[in-house]
């Protein structure tokens, strides 16, 4: 059986011949539950398999009419790549009619045509009439100019043309769009005798196979794949543009709801806060404010939330703009999934959008600060190098391959496509060390940062020469590999200096006035006063410094230009050590000396004697061997 990779859907007003005209195609009533067919109204989603004039199938979706069930004709129009509008010629354009088109619209049908039915029960005069405010309905939209056809199901008269300007039309449909691994929202769930637990959808990206393992989110249960059908035909693998039904092992269709998404296990998880981009539709009469209540539709999923503007606190009608939705439940959803978004009480629809990613954090409203990040994965999500950029933007730290795949939600054949043209740009780069990825604009971001906090460090400590490497690198040791590159590409492009083992913008300059001169000089004599048996710090600073932070920083200056040294706990004047060199070297050279001995040469009592002997020590001047040392 070949498939022709095209999902047909219908649209329109409750009783204006939807089921009917899928009937006259397939020969199939999509009406499959008692209720539908005593009522003789459509409830639920119907699927029919209509075979094409070379044998080839394509799946038909009928949907609800009825305004109570317009969530579940939300979830079949999700799959559908063609809209047949049916409009019934005696009743013309309805509510339903309008809104359905609207809809489709939103989540990205961009292909269809218009079935006037009941053709039988009116005259000449009222189709023309109808005929002239289908085409009033359409201008503008993406059905504008599409093909008209009059039909009546209880004669059949027009049904056979109907079926050729179908199939021709189809045909021009370009194949679906789709980026990343296998992900398929969840239409229907039943148990098949013999098999068990089945889930039925239209696949939105990606292909799944017999033997696959996937995921039903967002209960995250891992089952197998044990047999694929489309159509009632079994098939090997299934992707989009087609209505599939995977029978799963391993799982219970009870647990199973309409909403869920079956996936490829690793990519994708529930989320309660996303980024996206919106359009207000232009029909309403008042501003859409931060905070409103709306009902989110998205795939065959339907939950409540509020919406939050940003950039600005509300939007006008026919505006486009950027909106976090914030739900009372997490969903499961990918880059540049198309929703809608209802009023829940009166019903309403307002707008739909796309989504563009994941939040991590809720956001007030009108925050200006995010929409260059927005504009940046609104500009990327739909090719493999985009999403390569996407999975970068938002992180500090370079990532692993396996890491910046899966948030990439790209295959491995989509990555390697987007990464060879990443690499050629010179966007995307390696650390050799630590093989990781990071993308330039991080490396650029970093230099910033270690920029900006250099110039903060130099306002808040004028005295300082610099900050040691320690304190201008993060903690964070993922990131330090490309803090350490950035730091040298600053040095060697001039943009930082480095004295000392301390760092500091290339323009800082420390300039001392006569009065901090004359302190640090009071500062260092204390110490110079008494080398071998230096002040404890916090007995010198008070009597020279009014305020404990301003002597500090004078300690920590003497420390940095290496008048003061920090041996142990104890700070010595740096020429204690030139001065204690000079007297061991001449004792040292006659024979090895005892830490009483070296203490009386000094002056000094073991407590400054023994940090000081042990930085010699570490220096290679001096070498302790039991209880003597000797020369090196």
């Amino acid at each position: 059986m070949a498939i022709y990779r095209v999902v047909i859907g219908t649209a329109g007003h409750i009783d204006h011949g939807k089921s009917s005209l899928v009937r006259c195609l397939t020969g199939i009533d999509p009406d499959r539950l008692r209720e539908e067919k005593e009522r003789g109204l459509t409830i639920d989603l119907g699927f029919a398999p209509w075979r094409l004039s070379d044998g080839s199938i394509v799946g038909m979706i009928d949907v609800p009419g009825h305004e109570k069930f317009i969530k579940n004709m939300v979830a079949g129009v999700s799959g559908v790549d063609f809209l047949l509008l049916v409009v019934a010629a005696d009743d013309g354009v309805m509510p339903q009619t309008k809104e359905h088109l609207q809809i489709a619209h939103l989540l990205g049908v961009r292909r269809g045509m218009v079935a006037i039915t009941k053709i039988d029960t009116v005259d000449e005069e009222i189709l023309e009439l109808v005929a002239e405010e289908v085409r009033e309905l359409t201008q503008g939209t993406f059905l504008e100019g599409a093909p008209l056809c009059f039909v009546s199901s209880t004669t059949g008269e027009g049904i056979e043309e109907l079926a050729k300007v179908l199939e021709r039309e189809i045909k021009k449909v370009p194949p679906r769009f789709s980026l990343g691994p296998f992900r398929m929202p969840i239409q229907r769930v039943f148990a098949a005798p013999g098999y068990g637990s089945v889930v039925t959808g239209v696949p939105v990206a990606g292909i799944v196979s017999v033997g696959d393992r996937v995921e039903v989110l967002p209960k995250g249960w891992v089952c197998r794949v044990r047999k694929i059908q489309a159509y009632k035909q079994d098939i090997a693998s299934a992707s989009t543009g087609h209505s599939t039904a995977l029978n799963l092992t391993d799982v219970d269709y009870r647990k199973i709801r309409r909403g869920d998404v079956v996936a490829l296990p690793g990519y994708f998880s529930p989320h309660a806060l996303w980024e996206a981009d919106f359009f207000y539709l232009p029909h309403h009469s008042r501003e859409l404010k931060s905070h409103t209540q709306i009902k989110l539709h998205i795939g065959t999923k339907e939950v409540m939330g509020k919406v939050i503007c940003l950039g600005k606190p509300k939007l006008s009608p026919g505006e486009v703009g950027w909106i976090q939705l914030v739900l009372t439940e997490p969903v499961v959803a990918g880059y540049g999934d198309p929703f809608i978004l209802r009023l829940p009480s009166p019903p309403a629809l307002l707008g739909g959008g796309r989504i563009l990613g994941r939040s991590k954090k809720k956001y007030h409203a009108g925050r200006k600060e995010m929409l260059p990040l927005l504009k940046q994965k609104k500009e990327n999500w739909n090719t493999p190098e985009g999403r390569i950029r996407m999975a970068f933007l938002e992180e500090e730290a370079p990532l692993s391959k396996e890491e910046a795949l899966k948030k990439a939600e790209l295959l491995p054949s989509e990555w390697e496509e987007g990464e060879k043209k990443l690499k050629e740009k010179g966007e995307l780069l390696f650390l050799s060390k630590s093989k990781q990825l990071f993308w330039k604009p991080m490396l650029e971001n970093i230099k910033e940062d270690l920029k900006k906090k250099l110039h903060q460090y130099h306002k808040s400590h004028p005295l300082s020469l610099g900050m040691s490497q320690q304190s201008l690198l993060s903690s964070n040791p993922k990131r330090r590999e490309l803090e350490l590159l950035a730091l040298q590409e600053l040095l060697e492009k001039g943009e930082v200096k480095k004295e000392k083992e301390l760092y500091s913008l290339a323009s800082f300059t420390l300039e001392l006035t006569p009065s901090q001169k004359e302190k640090l000089e009071q500062l260092e004599n204390e110490f110079f006063a008494s080398l071998f048996s230096p002040p404890r710090p916090e007995e010198v600073l008070p009597k020279l410094f009014s305020k404990e932070k301003e002597g500090l920083a004078y300690l920590e200056f003497l420390k940095e230009k290496g008048i003061l040294l920090t041996l142990g706990d104890i700070v010595f004047h740096r020429q204690a050590v030139e001065e204690a060199k000079k007297r061991l070297k001449e004792e040292l050279a006659k024979k090895p000396l005892t830490m009483s001995e070296i203490r009386q040469i000094l002056g000094t009592s073991r407590k400054f004697a023994v940090p000081l002997l042990e930085y010699l020590d570490e220096q290679g001047f001096t070498k302790r061997e039991g209880n003597v040392r000797r020369l090196c």
